[in-house]
This record gives structure tokens, sequence and C-alpha cells, in this order.
């Protein structure tokens, strides 16, 4: 009886010895540097941006915060990759509408849930997307666009350089279900293309974001339409909502660390995050880059991809797109 009684004593030690060897590993978080996946090539706007917040997040931290390029696969391939490292802290995804919204109905067996295999630690914000014609075209707003197009169906046309599965290509196919209206789509390989396609004259318009855009703007070769949100530079151009769109798509960058990473962890890489995004230089860099700055609570941030799922999914049945 004693015995087993010892035994028993020595069990519970044991487990009391490992919550507090937990616990406190937990609270020296973090020891070793922190792995930033970025899923998409360098040089984008979910790229550039994890480059900037970096800087400072390591500030925050006091550890180095490493950026690695893990493309493939509309994102989901770097995304699947944190969704199965060690929910330890040291290793967490950027994640976008691409990557973590649009992947599902666009493809296959993909083998993450955003909304159970993820948390979310901070935003960005938004990148706008704007439509546009050329300068030279008889459209000043979308509503003249859409008038036309009711008139004359398929002889309007607008090229999609991001894919079928682009934020800027769901919503022109938005204005269409919205419209009733016959638009025909012209896919293209990328969005260099498609903004040369509409520059010649080929197609009528085209989507795409503030940071291609905003210089043909600026020189008077292209008319902005519409915009996701605000663009602070040009304060004349209406917004989807504004144009008579409440609903819309948002290219919207976030960070995110695997679903059961400790919440003690969970906390400090929280307000890190927190702080980091409000620092003013980080502000600024990330304004000159294109985004639109925006503080969210990870309760927020869970919502927005909540209702922006429903809206793609709506998007995609009406339109009959996706797999």
């Amino acid at each position: 009886m004693k015995k087993i009684c010892a035994l028993g004593l020595v069990t519970v030690f044991m487990l009391l010895g490992g919550i507090s060897l937990l616990q406190a590993q937990e609270s020296d978080f973090p020891k070793n540097p922190v792995e930033l996946i970025v899923p998409f090539p360098p040089g984008g706007t979910a790229d550039v941006a994890a480059r900037i917040v970096s800087d400072y997040l390591s500030k925050e931290l006091k550890v180095s915060v490493v950026v690695v390029n893990k493309p493939g696969a509309s994102g989901s391939t770097g995304t699947q990759a944190v969704a199965k490292a060690k929910p330890d802290g040291y290793t967490l995804v950027t994640g976008n509408a691409a990557s973590l919204v649009n992947a599902y109905l666009f493809l296959s067996n993909v083998p993450y849930d955003a909304q159970k295999d993820f948390v979310p630690l901070g935003y960005v914000g938004e990148s706008p997307s704007l439509v546009v014609v050329l300068a030279s075209s008889p459209y000043n707003t979308l509503e003249e666009v859409v008038a036309y197009a009711k008139k004359n169906p398929g002889k309007v046309s607008y090229a999609a350089g991001g894919g079928i599965s682009a934020v800027s290509t769901l919503n022109m196919e938005l204005i269409k279900i919205k419209t009733g209206t016959d638009i025909a789509r012209v896919i293209y390989e990328g969005g260099a293309p498609a903004l040369t396609s509409v520059l010649g004259g080929h197609v009528t318009m085209t989507a795409a974001g503030f940071p291609t855009l905003g210089q043909h703007i600026k020189a008077g070769t292209l008319r902005a339409l519409v915009t996701t949100i605000k663009v602070p530079e040009m304060p004349e151009v209406r917004s989807y909502t504004e144009a008579g769109f409440p609903e819309v798509l948002l290219n919207w960058t976030g960070f995110f660390a695997p679903a059961k990473i400790p919440p003690a962890v969970n906390k400090k890489l929280v307000e890190a995050f927190d702080k980091a995004l409000k620092n003013p230089e980080a502000i600024d860099k990330l304004k000159k880059v294109g985004y639109v700055p925006e503080i969210k609570k990870p309760s927020d941030i869970s919502e927005l991809m909540k209702q922006q799922f429903q809206l793609v999914s709506k998007i995609v049945k009406d339109a009959k797109l996706g797999k």
C-alpha cells in the first residue's frame, strides 16, 4: 500500500514538474529566432509588408524575425507548412484573402482549415484595388460603364490579370452579378499584360492594386472609376460603397500562428504585433508601398475572414466559377 502511495506521489510530482517546465518555457518565449513564412514569391504586397513589419516585430520580441518565402498553389503550400509546424510560436505565417479564403473555393483538397487551424495575431491593413479605364475613354463613372453594357451585351470587357481567384477579378464578377450585365472576362497571365491590354485599347477596363495602377492614374493615362477602399492620395476616387456596391472583397494582409499555440505565447505575440504595427515608422513605410494601415483585434480579423468567405462563396456560385 505504501509503495502504491509512493508511486502515486512520484507520478503527481512528475506531472507537476512537467507543467512547471512548460510554463517556464512559455514565460521565457521567445529565446530563439522566429520564422515568418510568406507563402508567396518575393516582391509582392504580402512579402513587402512582412519584411517591413518583421523589423519592428524583432525589436519588440528582442529576437530575430526571419522572413522565409515558400510560394506555391495560391499560397497554400507555405500556409500548410505553418499549419503542420510545432505550435510553439516560432513559426508564423503571413496570410491574405488568396491563401486563407479563396483557396478553398478554387483549389482541390486544401490541406488546412483557416478558421480552425490558425489564430490571428495582427492586421496590416488593406491594399486598394481600383477599376480603371483609359483616360480617353467615354466613361467617367462605373455607372456609365454599366449603362452601356446593359444596352450593348458583350461589348464591354475587362482584363483579369490576377487569375480567376484574384480579389480584383472576383470584384469585377460581383459587379456583373449585381447589375445583371454581360461583361466579357479576358484572362491574362499576370497584371502586366492585363494593364498593357487596357493601355492599348484592347479591353475596356481592368482592376488591380494601387501600386500597379497609381503611376498611370497620376500620369493621366488611366482614369480610376472605383476603389475597394479610399486612397488617401486620390480622395476624389469613389469607393465601391459610394458607387452603390456595399459588398466588396478586400486585399487584406494579416499574420497568423498555428491554432494550438499556448495562450501565454499567443498573448505575447499579439501584444508584440500590436506595438510593431502601431509604430509610426512602420505605418509610414506601409503607406509608401500602397497599404492603408488599419489596426484590428484578433476577433475582428476572424470575423472579417468569415464575412469574406461567405461573399466569395456567393460570387463563385452565382458566377459559376471555382473548382
